[in-house]
């Protein structure tokens, strides 16, 4: 009977706990340390891996960073398509200003994300987004001449877990996942491939400059050529 009422006893308080409101969970943005707290959740979960094979051959969870400094607009604009469209000069305004503003917003990884490539960033909260990147580098392609773009995407892949995942969006100063791998909306839709499927077709001539798309997508590029 005793362990009874303690058992209940100790149901209401902390039911009462949970029904005042936290400051820290009511406001719009959480702090440092909050966010700190956020992630080492992250660490406390009981390994359940079932490990790929396959990812033991991704060479990008161990890759040292690859910097590439920006140029300006200015200096990309010289070498980037030049469209051309009679009477529409409002979208050829648009088009440039969509460089202009792909430009403006490359990034180096912050020093403690574990990052491993300059990326374009999406400049909405500060993490990377497998969804926006992905789309990102499908117009932004065209523009390979003047940056690399497309190394973006590395940065996922270097993030990858033993057993595949890969979160669909992470922390752009910490590099930590944004959802724990088991969360039905943590990662997809599969939109990379994509990507770097048509950044092949685009700039590359024959098969054998295909080397990027290989090397990540290897069984769908079996027999190419």
């Amino acid at each position: 009977m005793d362990s009874r009422r303690k058992f209940l006893r100790n149901s209401f308080l902390l039911a009462g706990s949970a029904a005042v409101p936290v400051p820290g969970l009511l406001a719009g943005e959480k702090t440092p340390a909050q966010t700190d707290n956020d992630i080492d959740l992250q660490n406390d979960f009981k390994n359940t891996y079932v490990k790929n094979i396959f990812v033991t051959e991704n060479e990008f969870r161990n890759a040292k960073p690859t910097l590439v400094a920006a140029p300006s607009f200015a200096q990309a604009r010289e070498i980037l398509p030049l469209p051309t469209w009679k009477g529409n000069q409002a979208a050829l305004d648009m088009y440039w200003k969509a460089w202009e503003i792909a430009f403006r917003n490359i990034k180096d990884p912050a020093p403690k994300s574990g990052f491993i490539a300059s990326y374009i960033d999406t400049a909405y909260n500060g993490n990377i987004f497998m969804w926006d990147s992905t789309f990102i580098t499908m117009f932004a392609r065209y523009g390979s001449r003047a940056y690399p773009f497309q190394q973006t995407l590395d940065n996922f892949y270097g993030k990858q877990h033993p057993d595949g995942f890969i979160c669909r969006e992470i922390w752009g100063l910490t590099g930590k996942d944004c959802f724990h791998r088991y969360d039905p909306t943590s990662t997809g839709p599969n939109l990379i491939p994509w990507s770097e499927r048509w950044n092949t077709i685009v700039n590359s001539v024959t098969c054998p400059a295909c080397t990027r798309f290989s090397r990540y997508y290897a069984p769908t590029t079996s027999g190419c050529g």
